[in-house]
């Protein structure tokens, strides 16, 4: 919860620089209220939304890396500290991980979605493998695919439960994805473990 608050904050302040250093007409003063590019002409919009798609993709992988770390930690019976949280020893991994997940799925979901689909699927332990393990990107996301074929009747049901619980969260305003998120990462965790012969915590 804290690290999307931090994320907020970040959106904003960014908000705010970029409307500063590339500023709104008049006629653009309504569009930019209203979520829209705060620059002026071609190059401040591809600015804008390069840079803007940057900042929350390095977010969007710190948060899932800090929560997916704070499950593992909750499968072990350990206390959830700050420093926990804010351990990224492996963050260059992560990120490369993470770009190679962002892009297969990306190029999966221009093939009518559904391939896109089977790669998350694949791929959804990769940031367990590299942070339980210490792994390279490319070793997890390798270790994610084997892990979930050798799993394969369990997870699909896993997988299929998961989405109807974001779905749900979704639907209720955005809200609910507040308490569904935590609960699929939490058993995301305990399903990694479990699979592996591991024992967790109760």
């Amino acid at each position: 919860m804290a690290y999307i608050v931090i994320i907020g904050i970040v959106g904003l302040i960014w908000t705010g620089i970029t409307a500063a250093l590339f500023p709104p007409t008049e006629g653009q003063l309504e569009d930019v209220l209203m979520g829209g590019s705060p620059g002026r002409g071609l190059f401040g919009g591809l600015l804008y939304f390069g840079l803007t798609g940057l900042i929350f993709f390095l977010g969007s992988v710190i948060i899932q890396a800090a929560v997916v770390r704070a499950a593992l930690a909750l499968t072990r019976g350990q206390t959830i500290e700050l420093q926990t949280l804010f351990k990224f020893d492996n963050l260059p991994q992560l990120l490369i991980g993470a770009l190679i997940v962002a892009v297969l799925t990306s190029i999966g979901s221009m093939l009518c979605y559904f391939p896109g689909l089977i790669v998350t699927f694949f791929t959804q332990f990769y940031v367990h493998f590299l942070i339980d393990q210490d792994m390279t990107g490319v070793d997890a996301i390798k270790a994610s695919f084997k892990f979930v074929n050798q799993n394969l009747g369990t997870l699909v049901g896993f997988f299929l439960a998961s989405l109807v619980a974001y779905f749900i969260g979704a639907l209720l305003c955005g809200i609910g994805l507040l308490v569904a998120l935590p609960v699929v990462f939490i058993a995301q965790a305990y399903t990694y473990q479990r699979l592996r012969g591991v024992a967790v915590a109760a």
